[in-house]
């Protein structure tokens, strides 16, 4: 789930094959950079060899600097981070840990994986471990011994297919392999003649890549080519001061075209509903090649101060983000290839407050899309969210007393200062947006819509829970609007991502996948609404 700050928890895994298999690892020494999205952010000085792994690294995220060295030998392993210090051996099948004072044992069955946060050089034992023909260990985490957690958890390992790494006008050859920890985190490798050279993992938006390799990527498939279905044009918008920028994508052939405007939620997000690297599902970019086939038009954007529109997203009132739509909705209206009677506006979580006000105002918008909308103030929102994740048995008990103890008092105290006028609180948050959301009530504003209605939610949604679609759709319909159709989602999120949980549908090696089930409704509703 996405939690307000950065936190940088990056689940990496390693197993001694000397202490495993009998068999030596692969020496191996040198420096990774690591990114935390496309920004570097830190560094891991290593050493590998038969002996241990050895490992001091530091990062930078959010104003916070982590620094971590460990070493890990087949019978002892110890931690420093921070100035907090672990240790522990590794006998007669179990982990012995010392933290300060206190002394704790842990049964660890083998084969077993050691995994610690912050720490990269230690993958290339996945790579042994996968490469002796082991799939199924046990995952060590010493660093949940200091968080009171149980520090043992379930994992897998594999081995993948070649692939080309491309690095300049050079192409690599690498081999790929996978980790599976806790069930539900992915992590990729890619080494270069047996030797550990990029970890990822794409749920956390974290790389680590070995010096000389960082400005490289995976070298794509030459002979792909796919069909260009659609025509796309690059516009600007002058909202104000502020100049927005995004793509017009269009379907082949003689318009006017009906057309589809994509807002998303809060949070600085491009065009394809990215925030990188916490948020990346590019759903606007799937949502804009989908419908488009289906014959309509869809304008995506850069909001202000993300990507190449202009001014700065964290200073933007309630006012100015609907401003920002209302500059767009008129460049569509006057553009010669949209039909300006038949557009639609798309809204996901706040963008969900956004599309019904604007529908009220302007009768030639043919409909809404409201995905994860609230019903609520945001004040209500946002206690009620946190109340509600400090309650899910699924979340680790040390995170639900950050929420109870920290986060929902720091909520609190911001709401209060909002009501009070004041202009700063202790948290980074913009309280003239927050005043004016306070101030909008979206099921009273969704009872003056009057045109079509498509309401979708997940299933599990821990920020607006799903029960806020049921009172949007009961107040349409008071109001006598019955042209609303209503979906939950199963196992689905508030990013419209699958939940890992139990889910047969979550695929950890693609963390960020929306389900097919949302774009279909859609485009069907879309079709009923703007082509029949």
């Amino acid at each position: 789930m996405k939690k307000s700050g950065i936190v940088l928890l990056v689940v990496l895994c390693t197993a001694l094959c000397a202490a495993i298999t009998g068999q030596a690892t692969v020496a191996h020494h040198g420096m990774f950079v690591v990114f935390f999205g496309d920004q570097e952010i830190g560094y891991e000085e290593f050493a590998i060899s038969s002996t241990g792994i050895t490992t001091a690294g530091s990062s930078s995220v959010g104003g916070q600097t982590i620094a971590v060295s460990t070493v890990l030998r087949p019978d002892s392993y110890e931690l420093n981070s921070m100035g907090v210090t672990l240790t522990g051996k590794f006998q007669d099948g179990k982990f012995k840990a010392s933290a300060g004072p206190a002394q704790l044992s842990y049964v660890l069955p083998q084969p077993y994986m050691v995994v610690d946060n912050n720490v990269f050089a230690q993958y290339q034992q996945v790579i042994d471990l996968a490469q002796a023909g082991i799939e199924e260990v046990s995952v060590l985490t010493p660093a949940l011994v200091l968080m009171s957690q149980q520090p043992v958890l379930l994992g897998k390992v594999w081995r993948g297919e070649k692939v080309y790494y491309a690095v300049g006008d050079q192409k690599v050859e690498m081999e790929e392999y996978g980790a599976l920890l806790a069930e539900s985190v992915y992590v990729r490798i890619l080494a270069h003649e047996g030797k550990l050279t990029v970890v990822e993992v794409p749920a956390q938006g974290v790389k680590a890549v070995l010096r000389g390799y960082e400005n490289g990527q995976t070298a794509a498939d030459d002979t792909s080519e796919e069909a260009e279905r659609h025509r796309s044009e690059e516009f600007r918008v002058e909202a104000g001061d502020v100049t927005l920028a995004g793509t017009l994508t269009l379907p082949q052939g003689e318009g006017p075209f009906p057309a589809v405007l994509l807002n998303s939620g809060s949070g600085p997000q491009d065009r394809d509903g990215n925030t990188p690297p916490a948020l990346m599902t590019s759903m606007f970019r799937l949502m804009a090649e989908y419908f488009t086939e289906l014959g309509i038009a869809v304008l995506r954007y850069d909001e202000r101060g993300v990507g190449e529109s202009t001014g700065d997203y964290n200073a933007a009132t309630f006012s100015d983000l609907m401003d920002d739509i209302r500059a767009l909705i008129a460049y569509l209206k006057g553009h010669p290839e949209i039909d300006q009677h038949h557009i639609v506006i798309l809204g996901h979580s706040e963008g969900g407050v956004f599309a019904p006000i604007l529908a009220s105002e302007d009768p030639d918008i043919a409909g809404i899309v409201l995905l994860g909308a609230p019903s609520a103030p945001l004040d209500k929102i946002m206690i009620e969210q946190l109340e509600h994740q400090a309650s899910l048995e699924y979340v680790p008990e040390g995170q639900r007393q950050l929420l109870r103890d920290q986060y929902l008092p720091l909520i609190r105290q911001a709401i209060a200062d909002a009501k009070a006028g004041k202009s700063e609180t202790m948290m980074p948050l913009n309280l003239e947006w927050l005043r004016q959301h306070m101030a909008h009530d979206p099921a009273e504003t969704i009872k003056k819509v009057k045109q079509p209605v498509l309401l979708i939610h997940g299933e599990e949604d821990v920020k607006v829970l799903p029960y806020h679609s049921a009172v949007l759709e009961e107040a349409l319909r008071q109001e006598g609007n019955d042209k609303v159709e209503s979906h939950v989602l199963p196992k689905t999120t508030h990013e419209f991502t699958m939940f890992p949980y139990d889910n047969l549908a979550y695929d950890p090696t693609d963390p960020w996948k929306t389900p097919p089930e949302l774009y279909e409704i859609i485009g069907r509703w879309l079709t009923a609404t703007l082509l029949d």
